[in-house]
């Protein structure tokens, strides 16, 4: 089983300092490392090597048994603009085929001395399992997004695939993972591309509903890509919705399981049963893919609906750190994340709730108490147990952050069209989610407004045109209302 996590560590628009953001990060990365174990992270655009080292040390540090290692590329010294695989060796052996992705390079070039130019952007790694010898060639990659338009986007793109099966034709991986940001609509190049064969698949979705960039009608960018052999345990990744201000695109989570070649298949289930968890899920008996034959793909059946290991436990028990004692590890509550077509029953519903600048699955009372959920004969009771002083300083949330769940009891957010009235602004804007087609939320932002509740126009209209004519009148006007007049569609509360 491979379980693996994509992270664009890029900033966008936002008005944290980077020192205060790349703790955010670390926190995230503590936690994921913690609760889900991946054994592989895929990281992308500009971040500084300092905190590139420390997600190195977080993981190793709140993973057991664990010692990640990274390699990466560095697209832009200036802005740090890099693409990164994190491997945990305890799990992969590394090994090095820089001559082979060199070799590639050069008798593409032969033809086409601009093929993949950029080559920075795409960082290759060959890592062999350590208990059933597979061989996955690992790629994480950044394709280009300024000074370049569509077609010279989707050419770049092309061509990094074709780079890929060229050092795969090389190597003779067993099996091809990718770790994405296109910068690219993948749906409709998928369809221009139709006609092509690639020697990976991308696995394309959606955002869930209530993710902050499907609210801000974003793109999705990122994506996993796998060859045939490997198999998803999920429909589709799972995306964790943090904060736009510290993380500019929703990471991704996903377990692949994948079959074992016929020569190995023997050694394999002599061996699963003292693998660790993370090796012991294979198929058996299945023929090994080449380069050759990665022709076009029939569609994918999951093995369930759902990533199976990513219940949380209810209750977490404190362990020790494998590396330095007490250095940046972390006991924390339940991290909610957001799996897309997923059906949950109504006792299985996540209140979202912002705790730490991150979404949060029974966020703790007041910062000093979480709920411990205990089952005991079918029945289920709550404890409530007291944070040490450490976990309070923990749990602060951000200042920049969105209003938290309970919103501010002393103003309410009102739809205009509908004349419905929400208890935050995120849930103004989840309605305007779901009633799209009749809805067009103006949503501009203005950050030089201290008010979260007013720092974004709640302005909606019937229709698309009446929406640009607004825009239009407002472009001068810095808040797009007279700020002689109460704030437009924030109702103030009589206590």
């Amino acid at each position: 089983m491979i379980s693996a996590l994509c992270i664009n560590l890029g900033k966008g628009k936002t008005e944290l300092h980077e020192p205060e953001r790349s703790s955010k990060i670390d926190d995230f990365v503590q936690n994921v490392a913690y609760e889900y174990k991946p054994d592989i992270v895929f990281s992308q655009d500009a971040y500084a090597t300092k905190h590139l080292e420390k997600i190195t040390t977080n993981l190793s540090n709140n993973i057991e048994g664990s010692r990640f290692v990274l390699k990466k590329n560095v697209i832009n010294e200036n802005t740090k603009d890099h693409v990164g695989i994190f491997l945990n060796e305890k799990i992969y052996l590394i090994i090095d085929i820089e001559n082979e992705c060199r070799k590639v390079l050069e008798n593409k070039r032969v033809d086409n001395a601009d093929f993949f130019n950029e080559d920075k952007r795409a960082v290759l790694v060959l890592a062999k399992t350590i208990i059933g010898g597979q061989k996955l060639l690992l790629s994480s990659f950044h394709a280009k997004r300024n000074k370049i338009n569509d077609p010279q986007r989707e050419k770049h793109i092309i061509e990094f695939f074709s780079y890929l099966e060229g050092v795969a034709e090389r190597v003779k991986p067993d099996h091809i993972l990718v770790g994405s940001d296109t910068n690219h609509r993948m749906k409709l190049f998928e369809r221009r591309t139709r006609s092509n064969t690639f020697c990976v698949k991308v696995l394309l979705y959606d955002y869930p509903e209530n993710c902050e960039r499907k609210i801000k009608e974003r793109n999705v960018y990122d994506f996993f890509m796998i060859s045939p052999g490997l198999i998803p345990t999920s429909a589709d990744p799972a995306v964790f919705n943090v904060d736009t201000a510290i993380l500019d695109h929703h990471p991704l989570f996903m377990r692949f399981e994948y079959p074992t070649s016929n020569t190995t298949s023997n050694t394999t289930s002599n061996t699963t049963s003292s693998a660790p968890s993370d090796q012991s899920k294979v198929v058996q008996n299945v023929a090994r893919p080449t380069c050759s034959n990665f022709g076009s793909f029939q569609p994918m059946e999951p093995v369930s609906s759902t990533p199976p290991a990513l219940n949380l436990p209810k209750t977490f028990h404190p362990r020790q750190p494998s590396l330095n004692q007490n250095q940046n590890v972390r006991t924390f509550s339940s991290m909610s994340l957001v799996s897309p077509n997923v059906h949950q029953s109504t006792s299985q519903t996540i209140e979202n709730q912002q705790f730490h600048g991150f979404c949060f699955a029974q966020a703790p009372q007041q910062n000093i108490q979480k709920n411990k959920f205990q089952e005991s004969q079918g029945q289920k009771t709550y404890q409530k147990v007291q944070h040490s002083q450490a976990s309070i300083s923990y749990a602060q949330p951000l200042q920049q952050s969105k209003p938290a769940a309970k919103g501010n009891p002393e103003v309410k957010f009102k739809c205009e069209l509908c004349d419905q009235m929400f208890e935050t602004r995120h849930g103004l804007f989840t309605h305007f989610g779901r009633q799209k087609m009749n809805h067009f939320p103006c949503k501009e932002s203005f950050p030089g407004d201290l008010d979260t509740d007013r720092n974004i126009c709640l302005r909606v209209f019937t229709k698309e045109s009446s929406l640009k004519q607004h825009r239009t009148k407002q472009r001068n006007n810095v808040r797009h209302h007279n700020p002689g007049v109460a704030f437009p569609n924030i109702v103030k509360m009589q206590n």
